[in-house]
């Protein structure tokens, strides 16, 4: 390990002794299905002591070699072998380290296509659906930080890369975060269903056909104040652009047919819409975006026929 220290430590521009060192601790990790991993991860002092610095150093010193891995391309296979192959506490460690979170996904739409589809495969099975890792943790990890750095990739630049028919990054980002944002229990989705929208009367009772009138009111009294309990989602949605990208309207809709709440909250914060008429991309896309929100079906939970016969909310809270 003095000599792994002695690598790692060297002055960043000597690549040619850092990268080696990256690789052969990457195949200590992955030696016999991580067999290893643990007694390496013992030694986080070394092994990761300078791992943030490393992830920031996206070209390499051999410039000339385009075939040569960068030594951001080889601390990103040490950090990848360690998601797949550590036991839970050393990846809550691992994933609790902002500032290596932060190199590595910071400028994700600057690495290569298939860092990018492999960096979606390992937040996708290793982190989110890693049953090992309880809520909390994927909870604090998937922050709105990170949900903005993988929406940047609606805006990747893959013409080159798509002439030879390979998977679209724009495609497996979209994908991901659409079951990201939809399916409960992954750390971003709270709460299945809409609070606001299943409201019964204040003191648990059933509520009278006088009650039940209020759903044709033209204002909502001051208790049925909208709330919302994803607001971690409903600030990511604000950051999206529905009228610019056919995909970010298709992951904004895929949440409101999900979680109703949702509707209300954006478009009671959205103060950017402008109705009138203009032959502009903008505008039809904008357009475009409000017909498909006024088509979605809505909730049987906002009919007076709802189950127990609860006070549905008020007419104006649902339009």
């Amino acid at each position: 390990m003095t000599l792994f220290n002695r690598g790692l430590t060297a002055n960043k521009i000597k690549e040619h002794l850092i990268s080696p060192c990256v690789r052969l601790l990457t195949e200590i990790v992955s030696f016999d299905g991580g067999h290893a991993a643990r007694s390496l991860f013992r030694q986080r002092e070394t092994t990761f002591n300078r791992l943030e610095t490393f992830l920031g150093m996206r070209m390499s010193a051999h410039a000339q070699d385009r075939k040569r891995a960068s030594l951001r391309d080889n601390a990103l296979q040490f950090l990848y072998a360690n998601l797949r192959l550590q036991n839970p506490a050393a990846k809550v460690y691992i994933l609790a380290q902002g500032r290596v979170v932060r190199a590595w996904l910071e400028d994700i739409t600057d690495d290569s296509p298939s860092a990018v589809l492999e960096t979606l495969e390992v937040l996708e099975k290793h982190i989110a659906m890693d049953a090992a890792l309880t809520i909390s943790t994927r909870s604090r990890f998937f922050t709105g930080w990170i949900l903005g750095r993988l929406a940047t990739l609606y805006g990747y630049d893959e013409a080159d890369y798509l002439a030879g028919g390979q998977t679209s990054v724009q495609k497996a980002a979209h994908d991901f975060l659409q079951f990201l944002c939809t399916s409960p229990g992954l750390g971003v989705l709270q709460s299945p269903n809409g609070s606001h929208l299943d409201a019964g009367s204040p003191d648990g009772r059933v509520a009278t056909s006088s009650e039940q009138n209020r759903f044709i009111a033209d204002k909502p009294p001051k208790e049925d104040h909208i709330t919302c309990k994803n607001t971690k989602l409903a600030s990511f949605l604000q950051t999206l652009r529905p009228h610019a990208s056919i995909l970010q309207s298709d992951l904004i809709i895929a949440v409101f047919r999900n979680t109703p709440e949702l509707v209300s909250d954006y478009f009671s914060r959205k103060k950017s819409f402008s109705f009138d008429p203009k032959v502009t991309a903008t505008w039809v896309g904008y357009s475009s975006f409000l017909l498909a929100t006024v088509q979605i079906p809505p909730s049987e939970r906002l009919t007076p026929k709802s189950v127990n016969h609860r006070i549905p909310s008020s007419y104006a809270t649902v339009i």
